[in-house]
C-alpha cells in the first residue's frame, strides 16, 4: 500500500464529510427517559488499548452495544443505578465496519483503511460517533477505540469540545504477543479482513506510534486509569466494572 494512502484517505474523508455531513449508523438506540447527569451534559469514557487487548469484550459485557437491555447481574451503585441503565457502549470499529457494508459514500474509504491496517479519516469516524451519541439518551458513553491519534483528538475537540465531558481514559494494558494470539484465534471465525498476521503487525505499529502518545497526553491530565488485561476475563471485568461504577456515582443523578 502506498505511503500516500493515509493522506489520500484523510482528504477523501474530509470531502465526503463536508458533502454528506453526519453519516448513517446502524447503532442508533434511543431511551424513553434520558439519563440525567450532575451538570446536564453527556459524559464519555474513552476505552483504549492495542488490537486484541479486550476492549470490546469487557465493554460489551458491561453494556451491550447501544443502550443496555436490562440490568442482569450488574453491580448496583448509589440509588440502585447500574451501568446498563445509565450508559451506552459504542465501538468505533464496529460503527465503521457497519458503515462499510452500507451503500454509503464513505464505504470504500473505510474499507481501504481497515484492509490496510491504516486509520480511517477522523471526520468519518467522528461523524458516525456523533450520530450514535445523538440517538442515545444515555448519560455516559463507553467509547471503544477512539481517539486513536492526534487527528482524532483534534477532530473531537473541534467537533464536540465541551459538549461531551471526557471523564476517564480506560487503558487496557496487554503484552503484544498475547494480543496477537487473540487476533489470530479470532481470525479463524470472525471473517474480518484485518484479523490477519500482516495487518495485525501494521496495527501494532500504528498503535505504538500514534495511539500511545494519546494515552500519555491524557495521563498527564490525570485522566488515565490502567488495567492489566492479560489476566482472566472475569478479573479484568470486575476491576473495570468497579472503575466505571465509581465514575457513574460521581456524574449520574440518582
Amino acid at each position: 500500500m502506498s505511503s500516500l494512502l493515509p493522506g489520500a484517505l484523510a482528504f477523501a474523508g474530509t470531502i465526503l464529510y463536508a458533502k454528506y455531513g453526519a453519516l448513517s449508523s446502524t447503532f442508533l438506540p434511543s431511551r424513553v427517559v434520558p439519563v440525567k447527569t450532575v451538570d446536564g451534559k453527556k459524559h464519555v469514557i474513552f476505552v483504549l488499548g492495542g488490537p486484541g487487548a479486550g476492549k470490546g469484550t469487557v465493554c460489551s459485557r458491561l453494556c451491550p452495544s447501544g443502550d443496555g437491555d436490562g440490568d442482569g447481574d450488574c453491580r448496583k451503585g448509589r440509588g440502585g443505578l447500574t451501568v446498563r441503565s445509565t450508559h451506552a457502549f459504542f465501538s468505533a470499529g464496529d460503527l465503521l465496519r457497519a458503515e462499510r457494508k452500507r451503500d454509503s459514500p464513505c464505504a470504500r474509504v473505510i474499507n481501504d483503511a481497515i484492509s490496510s491496517g491504516s486509520f480511517v479519516p477522523a471526520s468519518i469516524t467522528l461523524g458516525l460517533i456523533k450520530s450514535a451519541f445523538e440517538g442515545s439518551g444515555a448519560g455516559v458513553f463507553l467509547l471503544d477505540g477512539f481517539p486513536r491519534n492526534e487527528d482524532n483528538v483534534g477532530a473531537w475537540e473541534e467537533g464536540v469540545g465541551g459538549g461531551v465531558v471526557v471523564d476517564l481514559v480506560l487503558f487496557l494494558e496487554c503484552p503484544e504477543e498475547t494480543m496477537l494470539g487473540r487476533i489470530m484465534d479470532r481470525g479463524r471465525t470472525s471473517g474480518r479482513n484485518d484479523d490477519t498476521l500482516e495487518v495485525a503487525r501494521k496495527r501494532f505499529e500504528n498503535f505504538r506510534r500514534e495511539t500511545m502518545p494519546i494515552v500519555n497526553k491524557y495521563e498527564k491530565e490525570g485522566k488515565v486509569v490502567r488495567v492489566r488485561s492479560d489476566r482472566p476475563v472475569d478479573r479484568v471485568y470486575d476491576e473495570v466494572e468497579e472503575i466505571v461504577v465509581k465514575n457513574m456515582e460521581r456524574v449520574i443523578l440518582a
